[in-house]
């Protein structure tokens, strides 16, 4: 860093790292191995290192990643790791999206082009979900299946999800009209 004058940011895991020396551990739930993150940069003449406890985001991005947008992992991190693991009942709205005629059209496709067929359907769900901090739960096939309201409470979450519904379906006409021009299926 001092030779270069460039920021450098590093992560390491650090096993034996005990809540003597790392006061948050003690109130986790989550029992993952400490990681720090270094950010080192050129302050005049001089090299300053920031250290930082990253180990419950590391924790939120490992475990959650698949299912819901950064935008919604970085509002779980607000959330105390007791808190976030507890279970409680609650309302939430869910989603099912999929391919009407779906199983008549694979009939007579190549799988190439069933596979592109759907994986193009879903990233169109995903994104919608996404946009209104839906979590995707699970893909069935063609099927997409989210929830609205969980891990993250909204009050509006049937809205949200109506919201996404709607524009599933505002992006499905316009794959179709895409697909027509191209002739696919």
């Amino acid at each position: 860093v001092r030779a270069s004058g460039e920021s450098y940011l590093a992560e390491r895991e650090f096993p034996g790292l005990g809540p003597d020396r790392l006061p948050s551990l003690a109130a986790r739930s989550v029992k993952d191995t400490p990681l720090l993150r270094f950010a080192c940069s050129a302050v005049r003449d001089k090299v300053q290192i920031v250290a930082q406890d990253v180990t419950h985001t590391n924790w939120l991005y490992k475990n959650f990643s698949r299912f819901v947008s950064p935008r919604v992992i970085e509002q779980m991190q607000t959330i105390p790791e007791d808190q976030l693991m507890r279970t409680e009942k609650r309302e939430a709205s869910i989603l099912f999206a999929d391919l009407s005629g779906f199983t008549a059209t694979c009939q007579e496709l190549p799988p190439e082009a069933v596979v592109e067929m759907v994986n193009s359907f879903l990233q169109n769900a995903v994104a919608a979900v996404d946009r209104f901090e839906g979590m995707v739960d699970k893909f069935i096939g063609d099927e997409i299946m989210a929830v609205f309201g969980a891990p993250l409470f909204f009050p509006d979450h049937a809205l949200r999800a109506l919201m996404a519904s709607h524009l599933i379906r505002r992006n499905h006409r316009e794959w179709m009209k895409e697909r027509k021009v191209q002739n696919l299926p």
